[in-house]
């Protein structure tokens, strides 16, 4: 889809004002804020919500582990183009 995963580290997340650290290209993480659960970010060091529903946290056994396996098939894919 054109965006890199930064796996769950929303730290890592580059946007334009970082300069020369950034490479241009969207990005997104996964980040688990205590007390909600986990939410898709993007934007610099994950300060936005690409994929919400509702109140964007992803609820439940399932959809978490759904959501791990799309974070490792988007890291294969990046290795795999370089």
């Amino acid at each position: 889809m054109g965006v890199r995963s930064k796996g769950f580290n929303p730290e890592e997340i580059t946007a334009p004002i970082d300069g020369d650290k950034h490479d241009g290209t969207i990005q997104w993480a996964m980040k688990k804020t205590k007390g909600f659960g986990w939410m898709v970010v993007s934007g610099w060091k994950g300060c936005g919500c690409p994929l919400s529903r509702f109140n964007g946290y992803i609820k439940g056994r399932w959809n978490f582990l759904m959501m791990i396996e799309a974070v490792g098939h988007a890291s294969d894919k990046e290795r795999n183009a370089k």
